[in-house]
């Protein structure tokens, strides 16, 4: 038979008293998270979470203007059980604000980086994610959603549907193919791209809109179109 040792493991005092504040916290939170109106973002929620410094923990050095882009998974860890053991809405808040921003996170330029991550720490911008489309699901490499340079933007031509906080992001890290024929399990191609122009790329894949601060739509998860052509 053959045995497999175990590694001792334990939270240090500190992890601890975090995860213990943080637990707090959510608690605090709840009837904010109870106010709030199903199919809309909970603004207010986010706000809470930014001024008690919960979104700041999802890029701790990036968030206070530090050139660290560093965040602890542990850290992550405590967080999002902390958090959803007592207020399942804010965890959920949190995740949707970390999915939206990591993109920027881990290769925005520095512009982008100063822009936007302390705005989604402090709860005044709302993130998210694109990846998903009615024909790939979640599958990344099945993603048909066009991205080609025009002037000094990108035309998008596809659709993303089932877009988390879609309608009221500021912040949308949205996921493209930058070359329509590319082989997405060419190990090629992955090497390419993973050597390529990072702020190029993640200036298409990071659609960046101020202007969506007022809620005036209802439903968060609607379909959201990208220049749909025919």
């Amino acid at each position: 038979m053959t045995s497999f040792g175990l590694t001792p493991f334990g939270l240090t005092t500190a992890q601890q008293s975090f995860a213990a504040q943080v637990r707090a916290h959510a608690v605090e939170l709840q009837p904010l998270a109870d106010a709030g109106q199903p199919g809309q973002v909970n603004r207010e929620l986010l706000r809470a979470m930014g001024r008690l410094g919960l979104l700041a923990r999802l890029f701790p050095g990036a968030a206070a203007g530090q050139p660290s882009r560093e965040a602890p998974a542990l850290d992550l860890c405590l967080l999002r059980e902390s958090l959803a053991t007592e207020c399942t809405e804010a965890e959920t808040a949190l995740a949707l604000q970390g999915l939206g921003s990591y993109p920027v996170l881990q290769s925005g330029s520095d512009e982008q980086v100063r822009r936007w991550l302390p705005a989604v720490a402090s709860g005044a911008a709302v993130a998210a994610f694109a990846l998903s489309e009615p024909g790939a699901g979640s599958d990344a490499a099945a993603l048909e959603l066009a991205a080609l340079p025009d002037g000094e933007g990108w035309r998008l031509t596809g659709i993303k549907t089932w877009i988390s906080n879609a309608r009221r992001a500021g912040l949308v890290a949205l996921l493209c193919k930058t070359d329509p024929d590319a082989d997405p399990n060419s190990e090629a191609h992955a090497n390419t791209d993973a050597n390529s122009d990072s702020e190029a790329n993640t200036d298409a894949a990071a659609h960046a809109d101020s202007s969506s601060d007022e809620d005036t739509e209802a439903d968060e998860t609607a379909k959201s179109r990208a220049n749909q052509e025919a």
